[in-house]
């Protein structure tokens, strides 16, 4: 299959047509949603069915390739809705994708790629996902920073977010900014919201063909839609967006917020100091033995520092976590080249580097706190999750940390005396239940060769070590804390429909 051969097949489908139709698979793919009644497949008892074959990723490749080829719907030959036609186009693409990685022969660079490609689609945006994004947006002085860089309260951005998300779930064409004129938000600001995301096919198209690929990396390289998830179609009618991934949507206005404020005076410090308020909070759903400490600031030679964010300790354990709100960059997520995700992944090998000097200090005597006499483990908690899929971003960390520790005139083997882990946000609530169930012990479970590079769930879940306890309920807590806000502040009028 040459790529030729692939554009003119997309090229025989209709734009908005495919719009409509990846719309209705992204909601039945990703959210379980019933295909309506015209789609002549996919129903239960047929053997056509999408769920085995179709997944988020090749929902993303589809749309890319319709937007960079397809034209008016009217006389198109295909459509995405019929089974065969969706066959022939899904088909091609595997073809030419499977063409182009025989020219890569590095199995665990393909395994990274194919973790970054496929693994964000299932942390949807959901109650969870949004209370996770809440809780580190309410608070005070990141609050400040969102409000007086885009005009809105943390509340009313998060009204507004998910006012957006449910609607773009019910249709796949809105007017949607008359229907937000009712939730009483600042016009002007919202009108700035909506713009930020919003592109026209040309510009998405243009996009496309800057950042495309033709070898091994084609079917990994960024999508467009990941920053601008809604599509002005029609130019005749400004008012009504489109949106064919409500997914892609949700990340961007959640997770997608940092890169509207990273710029914004003093939110570099707020979004850190947040984040590790943020982890305290689901540090003190710990139960049991353990207890939660945050550090006081000590002087060494003169200078000020300030430690690991929290330590944890029990009868025999000592865990040092550092909070990090840093994200892999997109080209080590892509790898294309060699030393790409080396180069990615620097940051947080000095991550972990900077932890270790903060339990040098500790154990060295000059930050006056006393630990048990056991194993010392190095916890780094990142809000996003970095993925370290597969054996080459392992391996990759672990040389990159050795390399800073010789660069600072640390000892290079103070990873084995002190194994560190990587956990992200979302999965941190399931560490802390598993760590009241189980103690701190479980970090000696996880430094063992037989779980490196595993994933903190997985690994939970392999050493039958999962517990869900009050942890787990913490980002729906959230969740519901914005949803009361919201009742009071509409409260429900006599007469009125719940």
């Amino acid at each position: 299959m040459t790529y030729n051969q692939l554009a003119k097949i997309a090229a025989s489908f209709g734009l908005r047509d495919s719009i409509i139709h990846i719309w209705a698979y992204s909601l039945h793919v990703g959210y379980g949603y019933n295909l309506p009644f015209e789609y002549a497949h996919s129903r239960q008892g047929l053997h056509n069915q999408m769920k085995p074959n179709v997944h988020e990723f090749y929902l993303d490749l589809y749309l890319k390739e319709v937007l960079l080829h397809a034209g008016a719907s009217k006389g198109a030959r295909r459509s995405l809705r019929d089974w065969n036609d969706l066959g022939t186009l899904h088909n091609a693409i595997r073809s030419y994708s499977d063409f182009k990685a025989k020219c890569d022969l590095d199995i665990w660079t393909t395994m990274h790629r194919i973790g970054h490609q496929q693994l964000p689609h299932f942390d949807r945006f959901g109650s969870s996902y949004l209370g996770r994004y809440w809780s580190l947006y309410k608070r005070g002085r990141l609050s400040d920073v969102l409000y007086n860089a885009l005009g809105l309260t943390s509340e009313d951005y998060f009204l507004f977010a998910g006012a957006t998300q449910a609607l773009f779930m019910s249709n796949y064409e809105v007017q949607l900014l008359s229907q937000l004129t009712a939730l009483d938000l600042d016009a002007a600001a919202v009108t700035a919201r909506v713009a930020a995301i919003t592109a026209t096919p040309k510009l998405l198209r243009n996009r496309c063909l800057l950042d495309a690929r033709h070898d091994s990396s084609w079917d990994y390289t960024p999508n467009p839609l990941a920053v601008k998830p809604l599509i002005l179609l029609r130019p005749d009618a400004p008012t009504r967006l489109s949106c064919p991934r409500p997914s892609l949507l949700g990340k961007r206005l959640l997770a997608g917020l940092f890169y509207d404020l990273a710029n914004a005076d003093g939110f570099a410090q707020a979004y850190g100091d947040a984040f590790e308020d943020l982890v305290g909070d689901c540090l003190g759903h710990l139960t049991g033995a353990t207890t939660t400490e945050r550090p006081a600031p000590y002087t060494v030679a003169g200078s000020q520092r300030h430690g690991s964010d929290w330590i944890l300790r029990d009868a025999a354990t000592t865990v040092f976590v550092e909070c990090k709100t840093m994200r892999m960059p997109i080209s080590a997520q892509l790898a294309a080249s060699p030393g790409e995700l080396e180069h990615g992944l620097r940051r947080l090998a000095q991550a972990v580097v900077q932890n270790y000097r903060n339990i040098i200090d500790v154990t060295s005597g000059r930050a006056e706190i006393k630990l048990p006499d056991g194993p010392i483990y190095s916890l780094i908690v990142t809000l996003e999750d970095w993925i370290l899929f597969g054996q080459k971003a392992v391996d990759a960390l672990t040389s990159l940390v050795e390399q800073e520790l010789c660069e600072r005139g640390m000892d290079a083997r103070i990873p084995q005396r002190y194994p560190f882990a990587i956990v992200g946000c979302a999965a941190l609530p399931r560490v802390v239940d598993s760590i009241s169930e189980h103690g701190l012990h479980i970090f000696t479970d996880k430094a063992s060769p037989r779980f490196k590079g595993y994933f903190f769930p997985q690994f939970l879940s392999e050493a039958n070590l999962f517990s869900e306890g009050p942890a787990a309920a913490m980002f729906d807590g959230e969740w519901k804390d914005l949803m009361e806000r919201l009742r009071i502040r509409f409260p429900v009028t006599s007469g009125q429909l719940i």
